[in-house]
């Protein structure tokens, strides 16, 4: 198959951010609780070096002081407007420490279609980058339909594994392009679970994926650089 090619162009809709992607989701894993800034300086000098967009998803807490570092994602936002909703992530906040955009409904942290529609809009209006996670291609479809910056296909049983989803389920990226792009054109399509390396990376972009979403093959890596570097070298192939 010919490498899809990327020109490394900046996308209006997106707010500067250049293609392909490497989202890192910090989660609350230890290795990022205790080293957070230190993960953004790996990532902002990774960046500079190889010309790969990274984007940073670290703990609503370390959100703000992160952010200036690298650009950051938080983990989720909740539909709420601001008011008396106790415990709440609304968009507004998340805009105020820094956050270029969001995760929605990640496979660890699921809601329902009506509120996945609530963070988007609340996203357009506050001016977030809303990148939505689908466990399949149906969904993401589905989701298509809402206009997101971005959708992330992830398979949930992959999220975590050893396994990338560009080598056990390829045709959920392929099928989720296809379906994405025939809704809403605009919308990026990325991959996500079980992204562990280069080749892993590469095999996303070739079959269609504008970027590739990862966590533990970064952060629980032995060496958390030499990692980022590797996935990142996948997406310039």
């Amino acid at each position: 198959m010919t490498p899809k090619k990327h020109n490394m162009a900046i996308d209006s809709r997106s707010e500067g951010i250049k293609y392909p992607l490497l989202i890192i989701n910090l989660k609350t894993y230890a290795e990022a609780l205790d080293n957070a800034m230190k993960i953004a300086q790996t990532a902002k000098r990774v960046a500079k070096e190889t010309g790969i967009e990274i984007v940073l998803t670290p703990s609503h807490l370390s959100l703000k002081d992160v952010s200036k570092t690298i650009p950051v994602f938080s983990q989720s936002i909740d539909p709420a407007e601001p008011g008396a909703h106790t415990g709440s992530v609304p968009a507004e906040e998340v805009k105020r420490a820094g956050g270029l955009g969001t995760l929605i409904n990640h496979s660890e942290r699921r809601i329902g279609f009506e509120d996945i529609r609530k963070c988007v809009e609340r996203c357009k209006l506050v001016g977030l980058i809303s990148c939505v996670c689908a466990k399949s291609d149906e969904e993401a479809e589905a989701i298509a339909s809402l206009k997101p910056d971005m959708i992330l296909a992830e398979p949930p049983e992959l999220v975590g594994g050893n396994i990338s989803v560009s080598t056990a389920r390829p045709e959920i990226i392929t099928n989720s392009v296809r379906r994405v792009k025939k809704i809403s054109p605009e919308t990026k399509v990325l991959c996500g679970a079980g992204i562990k390396n280069s080749d892993d990376a590469r095999k996303a972009v070739e079959l269609g994926a504008d970027g590739v979403g990862v966590s533990s093959g970064i952060v629980k890596a032995p060496d958390i650089e030499k990692a980022m570097r590797d996935i990142a070298g996948g997406l310039l192939k």
